[in-house]
């Protein structure tokens, strides 16, 4: 499903107009990028949740394997970096609308 797609999908159901469903999800986007920038995890709903983590560096000089030539050379080093992690919430993962194994083999 597209942005546009979700906007024409939710004024459908709440009878709200698509500009005030578009500005709720730019302000939702906001929140969310607010948030995760102060470091917090942000919940949407029971839906998904949103938590920035810090993946280890790689000091200057660690040996690592060289996948094309099968040795170890020293790595050039890398600094610790943050990502943004999603994680399922039950209210998304659990219950009987979820689509068969075939049904998911067949969309892709």
């Amino acid at each position: 499903m597209t942005a546009g797609e979700l906007v024409a999908e939710l004024a459908d159901r709440s009878g709200i107009p698509k500009t005030d469903v578009r500005h709720l999800l730019d302000e939702l986007g906001d929140v969310a990028r607010e948030q995760l920038s102060a470091a917090k995890k942000f919940k949407i709903g029971s839906l998904v949740q949103l938590e920035p983590k810090v993946r280890k560096g790689i000091k200057k000089g660690t040996m690592v394997m060289n996948p094309s030539a099968g040795k170890k050379v020293k790595h050039p080093g890398k600094p610790p970096s943050v990502r943004i992690t999603a994680r399922v919430l039950t209210g998304l993962s659990k219950g009987d609308h979820l689509p068969s194994v075939q049904k998911v083999k067949k969309a892709k």
